[in-house]
C-alpha cells in the first residue's frame, strides 16, 4: 500500500487497539492483579469477558484494506499478544508493545483502555494523521482521506445523536469517566453541556502532533489516567477531550467540522449485542444486506462464550461480508508437490466435498490446506471440557471454522449436559459406557465430515493457533499423521512438569508414538490402519500409530503443535494409579516393533527386581545386600533419566526424574502382573485375556 503521496503530512496510517483475552497467560495476569485491586478491579467491569476476542480484528483489517486501500501502515497496539493469522513480517503492518508506547510512566500490564488511548501519539513511526479502530469497528463502503481529513489541516469530528452522560456518581465507569471528561472539557473551555455529544462508533481521524500538544495541556489528566491499571471514574476519556480541544479550544475554533451521525442510517450503525438471537440476528443480517458507510457490533454479552448464537451468527455475517483474505494476513499455505517413491496403502478413498485423499501421499500428488475436523471424547471431564471447547473453537477461528464432534462416553458428572447448554453449535454423540476411549474416538471419527481428524481430550486446552499449525505441517511434511507436544499449566507441581519436560522430544521429526491427546490424521489414512483398536483398555493411541508409521508419509511430531493438559496427576498416588492403567493397554500389545522400547525396559526391570530380590538372600553383609538391591532395582529407572535428557537435551530435576521412573515401572510391573493374572484366568475358563477383546491384527 501507499499513502496519497510522498509529502509524510499526507500520509494516513491506521491504528488498532487489541487483546485476546482467551489466553491463558493474560488470563491468569489479570486474574492476579483484579484479585491485587479487590473492589477497584471489579468497580471497573475488568472480568474477563470484557476482554473476549470473537476474531473482529480479521474482519475489520478486511474492510478497512478493501474500502481504504490508500493507508499507509497499519499499528496494532497490544500487550505483546498478536493473532496468529496476522502477518506482521509485511511492511504494512506493525505489531506494537505497550511497553513501547508507555515508556517508564503509567501501570503496566495495563487493561485500561482509557490508559492505553493516552499512548496513541507515542506510536513508533506514526504518520501525523491516522485513523482510530476499534477492532469492532468496520468500513461498509468507500471512503477516502478527505472523509476525514480536510484541507488546510483541519478533521472530521464524528459524534453520534446522544448527549454526553454528566452525572459523575451513577452509571458504569465508562459513563462516569465520560461525565468527568465532560466537566474538565467545560472548566477548559467553558462551551455549554448540553452542546457536547459522545464520539460515534466509527473510525476516529487523529493528528498526532495535536494529540502531542492536548497531552501536554493535560499532563497531570494524562499521567493519572495512565497509572489506574483498571478503568476509573476519574479517567480522562481520549475521544471526549479531544473532540472538544479541537471544537472549542480558541486555537482550534472553527478549523474543524462536527459530523453528527444519524443511528440507524446509511451512514451509521452502533448494534450492541446483548443476547437477543432473533432481533440482533435480523439486525445483522440488514447491515449484511445493506452495510452503512461506518458499523459498530459491540459484543455487551457479558459472561456468555464465544460459541453464543448471537456471536456465531456475528462470525457468519462478517464472513459473508468480508470473504477475502486481505494482505494484512498470513498467506493461505502453498500448494506444493510432494516427491518421492512409494505406493499408497489402500488406495484413493472418496473424501468429503468429493476430494480424492490416498491414506498418505502418493509420490507428485499435490497437497493443500486440509478440511478439519475435531474430536473430542469425553468421560466425566465437567471442570475441564468448557475451557477445552473454548480454546478449540478458537482456534478453528482462525483458520475459518471446523467440525467438532464431542462424544460423550457414558459420563455421570453431567458433562454432556454442560456441553450441550454451553455449545449449541457443537454436535455431541451420547454412548452407553463403552469402557474403551478408542470406541469413543471411533464414533466421532465416523461422525466427522473432515479430511482430517484432529483428536484432542477433553482435559486438554489447545494453542490458539493450533489448527493453523495442523495445517502447515500436513501440508510441509506430507505426512498421514501428525501430532504435537502436550505441556502442563504453568503453575503445576515440580513433579508433573518434570514429567512432561522428559516426554517432550528436543526436535521435530518422526515418531512412532504421539499422544492421543494431539493427534491428527488423514482420514483416508485412519481409514487404512482400521482406526483404533477398541479392545484395548488404553494405549490405542500408541497402537494406532504403530500402524500408520508403516504407511507413506509415516507419522511426524512438532512443537509448533502445542496444547496444556489441564488435569495432570499432582500426586504420586495418582501417578501410579494413571501409569498401572496405561500399562494395561501398553502391555495388550506386546513388542509392536523391535524398537519398543518401554516394553523391553520394563522386561528388564522384572528381571532386576528379582535378581535384587534373591540378592537380598544371599550369603553376604547387610550393607553390601542392600547396595547391591539399590543398584539393580534402579538400573533401568537411572538410564531412562539419562537417555530421555539426552533424547530431549534437558536435564531438568534429576533426582525428582528418578523418583518419577521408579514409580513408573513399578506401575508397569502391576500392570504385567494383572494381565498375566487375567490371561491365566481366562485361559482356564476359555476366554480371551482382558485388554485382547476384539484386538484387530496391525
Amino acid at each position: 500500500m501507499s499513502g496519497p503521496g510522498a509529502d509524510e503530512n499526507a500520509a494516513v496510517d491506521a491504528v488498532y487497539t487489541w487483546v485476546d483475552g482467551g489466553d491463558a497467560a493474560f488470563r491468569a495476569e489479570l486474574g492476579r492483579h483484579r484479585a491485587a485491586a479487590g473492589a477497584a478491579g471489579d468497580a471497573a467491569g475488568a472480568g474477563p469477558d470484557r476482554f473476549r476476542n470473537s476474531g473482529e480484528l480479521r474482519y475489520s483489517l478486511r474492510s478497512l484494506l478493501l474500502h481504504a486501500p490508500w493507508v499507509r501502515h497499519i499499528h496494532v497496539l497490544t500487550n505483546g499478544q498478536a493473532p496468529a493469522w496476522l502477518d506482521a513480517s509485511t511492511a504494512m503492518v506493525r505489531v506494537v508493545s505497550h511497553r513501547e508506547v508507555f515508556g517508564e510512566g503509567g501501570a503496566l500490564p495495563s487493561f485500561n483502555s482509557n490508559a492505553i488511548e493516552m499512548h496513541l501519539h507515542r506510536i513508533p513511526g506514526l504518520a501525523r494523521r491516522f485513523l482510530y479502530f476499534n477492532d469492532d469497528v468496520f468500513l461498509g463502503g468507500r471512503v477516502e482521506a478527505g472523509d476525514f481529513f480536510l484541507p488546510g489541516g483541519g478533521q472530521r469530528v464524528f459524534v453520534q445523536d446522544t448527549p454526553l452522560p454528566h452525572d459523575r456518581d451513577t452509571g458504569s465507569t465508562r459513563d462516569r469517566s465520560c461525565a468527568y471528561t465532560h466537566a474538565l472539557a467545560t472548566r477548559l473551555w467553558g462551551q455549554p453541556p448540553s452542546s457536547r455529544l459522545l464520539p460515534a462508533h466509527a473510525p476516529q481521524p487523529y493528528d498526532r502532533d495535536r494529540l502531542a500538544r492536548l497531552a501536554m495541556l493535560l499532563d497531570g489528566e494524562f499521567r493519572r489516567t495512565a497509572s489506574h491499571r483498571f478503568r476509573a471514574a476519574d479517567d480522562l476519556v481520549l475521544a471526549v477531550a479531544y473532540a472538544s480541544f479541537l471544537t472549542e479550544a480558541p486555537e482550534e475554533a472553527g478549523r474543524h467540522d462536527r459530523v453528527v451521525l444519524g443511528d440507524p442510517s446509511p451512514e451509521y450503525r452502533l448494534l450492541m449485542l446483548r443476547g437477543n438471537l432473533i432481533a440482533e440476528v435480523r439486525a445483522l443480517a440488514a447491515i449484511h444486506r445493506a452495510p452503512p458507510r461506518f458499523f459498530c457490533i459491540n459484543d455487551d454479552l457479558g459472561s456468555a462464550g464465544r460459541y453464543h448464537p448471537v456471536l456465531i451468527a456475528m462470525r457468519a455475517a462478517l464472513r459473508s461480508s468480508f470473504p477475502r483474505r486481505s494482505p494484512a494476513e498470513r498467506p493461505p499455505v502453498a500448494v506444493r508437490t510432494l516427491r518421492g517413491r512409494g505406493r499408497t496403502a489402500g488406495g484413493a478413498v472418496p473424501g468429503p466435498e468429493g476430494h480424492r485423499l490416498a491414506a498418505g501421499v502418493r509420490p507428485g500428488e499435490a497437497v493443500t490446506a486440509p478440511r478439519l475436523s475435531v474430536v473430542v471424547p469425553l468421560f466425566n471431564k465437567r471442570a475441564f471440557v468448557a475451557s477445552c471447547l473454548d480454546a478449540i473453537v478458537a482456534a478453528a477461528e482462525e483458520i475459518g471454522g471446523a467440525d467438532i464432534v464431542v462424544v460423550d462416553d457414558g459420563s455421570t458428572d453431567g458433562s454432556g449436559e454442560l456441553v450441550r447448554s454451553r455449545f449449541p453449535g457443537v454436535e455431541v454423540v451420547s454412548l452407553e459406557r463403552s469402557g474403551t476411549p478408542a470406541r469413543a474416538r471411533n464414533v466421532g471419527a465416523a461422525r466427522a465430515g473432515g479430511n482430517v481428524l484432529c483428536f484432542v481430550d477433553a482435559d486438554c486446552r489447545v494453542a490458539p493457533d493450533y489448527f493453523a499449525q495442523v495445517e502447515r505441517v500436513f501440508v510441509a511434511t506430507g505426512a498421514c499423521a501428525i501430532g504435537g507436544w502436550v505441556d502442563v499449566p504453568p503453575d503445576a507441581p515440580a513433579l508433573v512438569a518434570e514429567w512432561h519436560l522428559r516426554r517432550n522430544p528436543a526436535a521435530d521429526g518422526p515418531s512412532r508414538h504421539v499422544d492421543g491427546a494431539v493427534l491428527s490424521v488423514r482420514r483416508t489414512a485412519f481409514a487404512a490402519a482400521g482406526g483404533f483398536d477398541e479392545g484395548l483398555v488404553t494405549g490405542e493411541d500408541s497402537e494406532l500409530c504403530a500402524r500408520l508409521a508403516a504407511l507413506p508419509g509415516g507419522v511426524v511430531r512438532s512443537g509448533r503443535i502445542r496444547a496444556a493438559h489441564l488435569d495432570p496427576p499432582t500426586t504420586f498416588r495418582r501417578f501410579f494409579a494413571g501409569e498401572v492403567w496405561h500399562g494395561l493397554g501398553m502391555f495388550a500389545v506386546p513388542f509392536r516393533s523391535s524398537r519398543d522400547l518401554a516394553t523391553t525396559a520394563t522386561i528388564a526391570h522384572a528381571v532386576l527386581v528379582a535378581l535384587a530380590a534373591a540378592c537380598l538372600a544371599a550369603p553376604l553383609s547387610l550393607t553390601a545386600r542392600a547396595a547391591a538391591a539399590v543398584v539393580l532395582v534402579g538400573a533401568v529407572p537411572a538410564a531412562t533419566v539419562v537417555r530421555r535428557a539426552v533424547a530431549t537435551r534437558r536435564l531438568g530435576r534429576p533426582l525428582t526424574a528418578l523418583a518419577l521412573y521408579e514409580c513408573y515401572y513399578a506401575a508397569r510391573l502391576v500392570s504385567m502382573l494383572v494381565l498375566a493374572w487375567r490371561s491365566i484366568a481366562g485361559a482356564s475358563r476359555g476366554r480371551p485375556a482382558a485388554g485382547e477383546q476384539g484386538r484387530r491384527s496391525p
